[in-house]
């Protein structure tokens, strides 16, 4: 699988998170897809990552900036 291949060559991934109460409301706001379809996409659940692939999550329940930045942040090295 192709996303399978390319999250192997990525050192880290990041999963961005939010709730599905919060994502149905930016999803309506957004005004391109209809109710049904918002429904089918929440059903349609997260992403699994493949096996051995670090990730690390960023929660999106803020305002644009602050989820750019987290996103930012989570990709940054970890210090020792």
């Amino acid at each position: 699988m192709i996303r399978r291949a390319i999250l192997k060559a990525i050192a880290v991934g990041a999963t961005v998170i939010q709730s599905r109460l919060l994502l149905a409301a930016r999803l309506a706001a957004r005004g391109r897809e209809s109710l049904d379809d918002i429904r089918a996409r929440l059903a349609r659940g997260s992403f699994t990552v493949p096996e051995g692939i670090e990730t690390r999550s960023v929660v999106n329940d803020g305002t644009v900036e602050d989820g750019v930045a987290r996103f930012l942040q989570a990709l940054q090295p970890v210090s020792a």
